[in-house]
């Protein structure tokens, strides 16, 4: 387990980030120095592109190009990996992530592009995945119905993104471009589903099921 890097995924609502510091947790609990951070953030940078990205400006009337947006993405991706992910890795830490390139992928390229921007993720992927060839690098995809997530992210009062508002057809996309990507993306990345339906508990167990024996 020293060196992983474990990434969850999932559209809104779907636990990632409970899921994140249960695993934090119980992976401490049994000896591992773990790194928990986010995308888009995880650095001063980082957190300070998120909030262009995600968070909603009411004086403004619309949102950025996709093309933009996912350009956007990867400028706070290459500085997370730099100042922070390889550097936890290269040390024999877990890092666990609340998403990465899959969410680009899902959201930006399947989601608001229809594919359109794929040649533009490939040439961007291939410079993560070259950095993180030689670490374990897993994706857990918390896989949930969109009326549920959405449901649990209304429920929950939460602050919204930019995309909690969007239409269901969108998170729908969303949720078929999680799984398109699993397969558009580098070997040196395996992939995972997790049921996100299932509570709290059964989520953290597979997931260490999955951590622990993949």
């Amino acid at each position: 387990m020293q060196g992983t890097f474990i990434i969850l995924e999932g559209g809104e609502g779907a636990g990632k980030t409970t899921l994140a510091k249960n695993l934090e947790a119980e992976l401490i609990k049994r000896g591992f120095e773990v790194l928990r951070t986010r995308e888009p953030g995880g650095t001063p940078w980082g957190e300070k592109i998120r909030s262009l990205l995600v968070e909603k400006d009411a004086s403004l009337d619309h949102h950025m190009a996709p093309a933009t947006q996912l350009l956007g993405h990867y400028m706070a991706r290459f500085e997370h990996l730099e100042r922070a992910i390889l550097p936890a890795l290269q040390a024999g830490k877990v890092v666990i992530s609340d998403r990465f390139e899959l969410s680009s992928f899902a959201y930006q390229v399947h989601g608001l592009s229809d594919g359109a921007l794929h040649s533009l993720f490939q040439d961007l992927h291939k410079h993560v995945a070259e950095r993180l060839r030689p670490y374990r690098s897993l994706y857990l995809f918390c896989d949930i119905h969109p009326e549920v997530g959405l449901s649990r992210v209304e429920k929950r009062g939460d602050t919204k993104s930019v995309f909690d508002s969007a239409s269901l057809d969108f998170h729908h996309r969303v949720r078929a471009g999680m799984r398109e990507g699993q397969r558009s993306i580098d070997p040196c990345f395996s992939c995972i589903t997790i049921d996100a339906s299932r509570s709290p508990e059964e989520m953290l167990e597979a997931a260490l099921h999955a951590c622990l024996t993949n």
